[in-house]
């Protein structure tokens, strides 16, 4: 595989004009940047297609991108994520609850522990995984030596009816 580079004399005026067979400009460069024209067929960049709206995409010499018409799909709310909190940001109630060992909320909101067989203090730490700026931390201060097949643990999302309403 050859790169072809065409480089303009330096100066004011100089332009690259790439024409199609039919002697129609398909790609002109100026000095503020370049236009991309009378484009079909399947683009070969990822993320970007060609569109019948030919100029619906400029890069400019400065790397400046712009668009032309609506970038925000006509239902922008359609796909977004049904848990709320779940970064776990967000804790009103207490930042840390000691001794969890029932069904109660804890630390992070909308998000309850349940649990019938050891004591644990639930928290929202700082420490989480990367790219999280929260988490909820359990650190169990009683442990079980052997749990029976009667006992269990689980973490519910408290969700509400208006969630789903979009």
């Amino acid at each position: 595989m050859v790169d072809l580079v065409i480089r303009p004399t330096i100066g004011a005026g100089n332009k690259i004009i790439i024409q199609d067979q039919a002697g129609q400009p398909v790609l002109t460069t100026a000095d503020s940047g370049g236009v991309l024209t009378n484009v079909t067929g399947t683009s070969s960049v990822p993320g970007i297609e060609t569109s019948a709206d030919a100029t619906a995409m400029t890069i400019g010499a400065d790397e400046s991108v712009t668009f032309s018409g609506d970038l925000v799909p006509s239902t922008p709310l359609s796909h977004r994520n049904m848990i709320i909190n779940g970064a776990m940001q967000i804790s009103q109630r207490t930042t840390s609850e000691i001794s969890v060992n029932s069904s109660r909320f804890s630390a992070c909101d909308r998000f309850k522990v349940i649990n019938n067989m050891v004591h644990m203090t639930v928290s929202q730490a700082s420490d989480g995984p990367i790219g999280f700026s929260k988490s909820m931390k359990w650190q169990i201060t009683t442990p079980q030596a052997s749990p029976a097949s009667s006992d269990y643990l689980s973490v519910r999302y408290q969700i509400e009816g208006r969630d789903l309403q979009h």
